[in-house]
């Protein structure tokens, strides 16, 4: 059995096994104890499975343009959050957290709802769009660089850092 550590969502903080997609090639079932006082899980990897391919829902589409005068900064993919984590070449995405191969300078924001009318609870809410990114390596166009979802890729030749997604 491989030891793991894994913070989990405070919705899964009571789950003593559970299954875990890691990535599009690999599922594993974790199986061990919560500790509470800093919500981390700590256990084992018990079974490992191939997952199946991503769905068309799983890799989403993006937006080119904002849908709706409610939102904003979502426009060229920047409001995608599918799951595609390989470019058009194929090549792996980076994570973009850790700075190897490539160091990423944009800090994550998140995305923002706000009602309309704070003082009605059926008010509409407008969604000012974060960047997308965190402790993950799937496509997003952070900064609005370039027309459609990108990401750094696992290839540390420079000819070929930054690609857009599939």
């Amino acid at each position: 059995a491989v030891r793991f550590e894994v913070v989990m969502a405070p919705a899964l903080r009571a789950v003593a096994v559970a299954t875990v997609v890691v990535s599009p090639a690999m599922a594993v079932v974790l199986r061990g104890s919560q500790e509470p006082a800093n919500s981390t899980y700590i256990g084992e990897v018990v079974h490992s499975v191939a997952a199946s391919e991503l769905s068309s829902f799983d890799l989403g589409c993006y937006m080119e343009a904002d849908p709706s005068p409610l939102e904003s900064g979502g426009a060229k993919g920047r409001s995608y959050r599918g799951l595609a984590s390989t470019t058009v070449s194929g090549r792996t995405c980076q994570n973009w957290l850790p700075d190897h191969p490539w160091t990423v300078d944009i800090t994550p924001s998140e995305d923002k709802k706000t009602k309309v009318d704070a003082e009605d609870p059926e008010s509409d809410e407008t969604m000012a769009w974060g960047n997308g990114l965190g402790n993950h390596n799937y496509c997003r166009n952070p900064d609005s660089s370039m027309e459609a979802p990108w990401c750094y890729t696992m290839d540390p030749n420079e000819k070929h850092k930054k690609e857009l997604c599939e």
